[in-house]
């Protein structure tokens, strides 16, 4: 008899081991093959975006990659952990994965309201007060993270984040608020505002982007509790959400990639609207104005407008510009060629 229990607790103690075992082989998929190749696509397009120029609009596009490669790399430190002693680690590195990728978006944000505004309204001191406006909101995910039945579980054996219903309707909203909505909002703003064919083919791009980088956020944050009712949901979302983060982080690249690129003219969609608007209804342009609204230094704005009144039949007036209306749309033109290369 004792043998034949002994024999029965072996058999079970198998199954329970190869049980744990499956899904660790599962888990490191998940983590360290499916986000991992998503943590060097992004680090690989933020160093192409800064090496493209360092000016401020690259920086701040670059900083939506850069956080969500961070918050990613907290998860791979934390998921190998397996020890009662490091719950209080484990636990806190998943708060600062969490904050990282939620806090990614807002950069987002800022991108399109420099584009959609200029650099001259959404000054660094703006932006700054945003970002860190938005960083302290969300440090009210303290309350829910580490609370027993709000927060998130991460326990043996599996040792597998397990989210409770308070936290996930906290993520759902914090993402819908500071993220979903605004560059959805801000998204067809810049689109309607464009009048270039060309233009607004290549910000449908940047649009799909968003919006598939949305449904992957959603997605993911449902699959950690989906998971408890449906074991195997949250690998296969993986999968899916692999397609959904590559292509998403890619089309916002392309949709924006003539933006980043360093020239001496560092116009932006909302700045070339305004010149359009300006030319077209004056014959005297304050030069002073029209540098500001090019955004271009002073240095670089003195040596082309004078090539620009000479190829487009200008008169330069002490600070005024004397626009010539037969040329107007040729000059118009050949600033939208610049803005599209």
């Amino acid at each position: 008899m004792f043998i034949l229990f002994l024999i029965h607790k072996l058999n079970y103690l198998e199954v329970e081991i190869l049980a744990v075992f499956q899904y660790d082989i599962i888990r490191i998929l998940q983590v360290y093959l499916v986000q991992g190749l998503v943590f060097l696509f992004f680090v690989s397009l933020s160093i192409i975006i800064l090496k493209r120029d360092k000016k401020r609009l690259n920086k701040v596009f670059s900083g939506f990659y850069i956080l969500v490669s961070l918050g990613l790399f907290f998860n791979f430190i934390y998921t190998p952990m397996r020890s009662d002693d490091l719950v209080i680690i484990i636990e806190i590195l998943n708060f600062i994965t969490n904050y990282c990728l939620l806090l990614g978006p807002i950069f987002l944000v800022i991108f399109q309201l420099i584009l959609l505004k200029s650099e001259k309204i959404i000054t660094g001191k703006k932006q700054t007060i945003i970002f860190v406006s938005y960083s302290i909101v969300l440090l009210s995910m303290i309350g829910f993270m580490f609370g027993e039945e709000t927060g998130v579980d991460i326990s043996g054996p599996n040792w597998v984040p397990i989210y409770h219903l308070p936290i996930y309707i906290y993520l759902m909203v914090v993402h819908s608020i500071s993220s979903t909505i605004p560059t959805i909002f801000l998204s067809t703003m810049i689109y309607r505002k464009l009048e270039d064919t060309a233009l607004r083919n290549k910000w449908r791009f940047f649009m799909v982007g968003i919006h598939s980088l949305n449904i992957f956020m959603y997605g993911t944050y449902s699959s950690y509790i989906l998971e408890v009712v449906l074991p195997g949901f949250r690998f296969g979302w993986s999968i899916v959400g692999l397609i959904l983060v590559v292509t998403g982080g890619y089309m916002l690249f392309y949709g924006v990639g003539r933006q980043l690129r360093k020239e001496e003219t560092k116009f932006t969609i909302g700045n070339l609207e305004e010149i359009k608007r300006i030319m077209q209804t004056s014959t005297k342009v304050n030069l002073d104005r029209m540098q500001d609204v090019l955004g271009m230094e002073r240095k670089n704005f003195n040596k082309e407008i004078f090539k620009w009144a000479e190829i487009f039949n200008f008169v330069i007036d002490g600070d005024y510009l004397i626009v010539n209306k037969e040329t107007v749309s040729n000059f118009i033109n050949y600033l939208d060629a610049k803005l599209r290369r």
